[in-house]
């Protein structure tokens, strides 16, 4: 090997391999140091999107979790409204059973009534005031949506809680005034429908339509309601103190109706589904007492009923929960596999690195020597 001085390839080789020992050295300690084996594009292209993208999954799947872990604490702030609904049930069916007794005087019924009335407006109170981050969740029939997935396909990423309206009125334990559908007309024979359609009357789940023609006036409609041959309920008109009319329905069989509109009364519409206050049921007879517990009964079963429903959507929203939670555990163990660093092969590699990186530097002092020796045979 010729002895040269203008250019020292062995330096050259030796400074080359050092930089590439040293920037090893500074990827295993930037690794070491991150716990990651993917800190930039450049380390693992493919990776890096792999698992940004498991990453993003995580994020919302931890979300869902987190959303049903709402819906489960909805559910439980219905169901305890639900409670307290079925112990005042439970009384008032007590005070309709003591009501029945006719040992008992008109008097004596009057006061128990009293109670009676006061537990249905409780009831009431409850179902309006029970609410859920500021919604009411009893007031009427209601249906929630909860995001259980980190999808957007209804069937699989979300699941449907269903309540029922537990006021007195929808429940038929209704102990307020006999009336429902009002609006302001100019008198009852002039006013008149402005559109025609169906009034649908639900009552006990038996519906009857009655055909609404343009230009039937409030007393038309009233006497067709009463034409329509709906057992236990009349209407009649009422003139109110300010000028206006009402639609009054009445019977003890509308308690637990409901109307459905079709149709605009002089330009007021019926409201979808709105509850008959007609009806109003009350133990200050033997005969009403009977009623009112042949309809407590009715609403204790719609309450059970309801109960369970609530019980058997908790359990699915907490197997969802539970699924979810497995799907995290998996996914975090995979996106884990791709980018964590293995600490153990990593400090072999820095250990190495370590090594090489002294040998380096000798080998490069040495090399760096060798043109020295042309010296000798200058002397």
């Amino acid at each position: 090997m010729a002895l040269v001085v203008n250019n020292n390839v062995a330096s050259l080789n030796a400074q080359r391999s050092l930089n590439n020992t040293n920037q090893a050295l500074n990827r295993s300690f930037e690794r070491l140091s991150s716990g990651l084996r993917i800190n930039r594009a450049g380390d693992d292209a493919a990776g890096l999107a792999i698992s940004e993208k498991m990453r993003t999954t995580i994020r919302s799947l931890e979300q869902a979790g987190r959303n049903t872990q709402d819906g489960v604490s909805l559910l439980q702030t219905a169901e305890g409204a639900y409670n307290e609904v079925s112990g005042l049930l439970g009384r008032m069916r007590e005070l309709g059973v003591q009501a029945s007794n006719d040992t008992l005087s008109a008097s004596d019924k009057a006061k128990l009534n009293t109670e009676f009335s006061s537990l249905s407006d409780e009831i009431t109170r409850i179902a309006q005031s029970t609410e859920f981050s500021g919604t009411n969740l009893l007031g009427s029939n209601s249906t929630f949506t909860i995001q259980v997935g980190s999808g957007t396909t209804a069937s699989v990423d979300s699941i449907d809680i269903s309540l029922t309206a537990a006021t007195s009125s929808a429940l038929g334990v209704n102990s307020g005034p006999n009336k429902d559908v009002s609006g302001s007309y100019a008198s009852a024979s002039t006013a008149a429908v402005t559109t025609a359609g169906d009034l649908n009357i639900t009552v006990g789940g038996n519906t009857t339509g009655v055909a609404l023609a343009n230009g039937d006036t409030v007393q038309q409609v009233v006497d067709k309601i009463n034409s329509a041959g709906i057992s236990g309920v009349t209407a009649e008109v009422e003139e109110n103190a300010d000028e206006t009319v009402s639609i009054v329905i009445r019977g003890a069989d509308a308690g637990a109706g409901s109307v459905v509109d079709d149709g605009t009364l002089a330009g007021v519409d019926f409201t979808t589904g709105a509850q008959i206050a007609g009806g109003a049921i009350d133990i200050t007879s033997r005969a009403n007492a009977q009623t009112a517990i042949d309809a407590i009964d009715t609403a204790l079963e719609t309450i059970s009923t309801s109960r369970a429903q609530l019980g058997a959507q908790q359990n699915r929203l907490e197997a969802a929960g539970r699924n979810t939670d497995v799907q995290i555990e998996n996914l975090t163990a995979a996106e884990s596999r791709i980018r964590d660093v293995d600490v153990a092969k990593e400090s072999a590699r820095l250990t190495r690195n370590n090594i090489l990186q002294q040998a380096g530097v000798s080998i490069l002092a040495q090399a760096n020597q060798a043109p020295q020796a042309a010296l000798s045979l200058l002397g």
